[in-house]
């Protein structure tokens, strides 16, 4: 054993702790912001912009040491080990080749909403706790990770903050406590990339695992590998608080870590409920299904950076609702059957609209948004499961 880096530091929530090799064969490293300012840790300091603390960011090292027995990166942009800064707590670390580009993709939680899928840049500032998921103004006036914010559209131009990828259901008023399982939020944690063509359409996708509820969310990149362009399918629900997430060689296989514990040391740190398998590793194979006539929207074709849409939840069972980030007003929501007829309609009225599915069967349906032009904007499986 050689010692990298030692010294890390360490708390009762937020460590991060994911680790990923570059193909510049670095050693690339996640720290949370160690919960600072929230619940055990309310008095500690928050040191996610300190670039002199190994808090709050991603880390970048060498794995074999120079001449003079660092292991730290003489073109690092700090002069020590860190490599971004500006995190709250970043669950998923991986590096993912789309069409020959090497992308490092991250995802981490938001405070009650605004879960971020990000994508990381050498000495690029993150935002935490200035900046919560895009630089919207949604937190303007709110005291999070000990820091309150004033004016987050400011606090984004004057850090240079970079944009998630994804803020995962911002809400224009979050929630500041009640049940932490309605907040707007997916609690994502560990991620893999998926570039194998094994599974018909799923390459050039995130796989990243979720802890409420547990599911595993596939996110579909466009051709560049900027931008999230469709199907946020969630896959085997209810079948532990995943964890983290495998890909095979083959691409033929996906493995799913589970915690052995429902506990957690924020909100739901009294929590004795054990999930449903607890401590153990899952295994899913894909079986090619049977062949089946081509549906109406194959042709269909979806926005290449969009990020003006999100679904959730997905499966869903008595409803779902469709975030819409801009023009929501004048859009159509659309929910068909897989003969085409329309089973659900609605006008977006506001950022989140929401469907009601209780009384439709189980089974898989087609979610259009179109504009006031009738020209679509986005086309998705959606799959009803009570």
């Amino acid at each position: 054993p050689v010692t990298v880096l030692q010294d890390i530091p360490g708390s009762n929530d937020h460590n991060s702790a994911r680790i990923a090799i570059g193909p510049d064969q670095k050693l690339y490293y996640s720290v949370g912001d160690m919960g600072a300012g929230q619940f055990d840790n309310i008095s500690r300091v928050n040191n996610a912009q300190n670039q002199n603390i190994y808090e709050g960011k991603i880390l970048r090292l060498n794995t074999e040491a120079d001449g003079l027995g660092s292991f730290i990166p003489t073109d690092n942009p700090n002069g020590n080990a860190v490599y971004s800064f500006g995190h709250r707590n970043p669950q998923g670390l991986v590096w993912g080749n789309v069409n020959g580009t090497n992308i490092l993709y991250s995802d981490e939680h938001g405070p009650y909403s605004d879960d971020e899928i990000n994508i990381i840049e050498t000495g690029r500032n993150y935002g935490w706790p200035n900046v919560i998921g895009w630089c919207d103004g949604n937190y303007n006036g709110r005291t999070t990770g000990g820091y309150t914010i004033v004016n987050e559209q400011n606090n984004c131009a004057t850090l240079n903050a970079k944009e998630p990828l994804r803020s995962l259901f911002p809400s224009t008023n979050p929630p500041s406590g009640g049940d932490n399982m309605q907040w707007p939020s997916v609690a994502p944690s560990g991620a893999d990339f998926y570039g194998s063509n094994a599974i018909p359409g799923w390459q050039n996708s995130l796989l990243i695992t979720n802890l409420k509820k547990g599911t595993v969310a596939r996110y579909k990149l466009s051709n560049d590998g900027q931008g999230i362009i469709s199907d946020t399918t969630h896959y085997f629900r209810g079948l532990g608080r995943f964890r983290d997430v495998v890909v095979s060689a083959d691409g033929m296989k996906i493995y799913v870590a589970c915690d052995s514990s429902g506990s957690t040391s924020g909100p739901t740190g009294g929590v004795t409920t054990t999930p449903a398998n607890p401590g153990s590793i899952l295994e899913f194979t894909y079986e090619p299904p049977a062949p089946i006539a081509p549906l109406y929207t194959n042709q269909v074709k979806e926005e290449l950076k969009d990020r003006s849409i999100d679904v959730y939840p997905n499966p869903a069972s008595t409803y779902f609702i469709v975030y819409n980030y801009k023009d929501a007003g004048s859009r159509m929501i659309e929910l068909a059957d897989m003969n085409g007829r329309i089973v659900a309609r609605k006008r977006s009225a506001a950022m989140a609209t929401r469907m009601e599915t209780s009384l439709l069967p189980n089974g898989l349906y087609i979610l259009r948004v179109t504009d006031d032009k009738g020209k679509m904007i986005r086309a998705e499986k959606v799959i009803i499961q009570h």
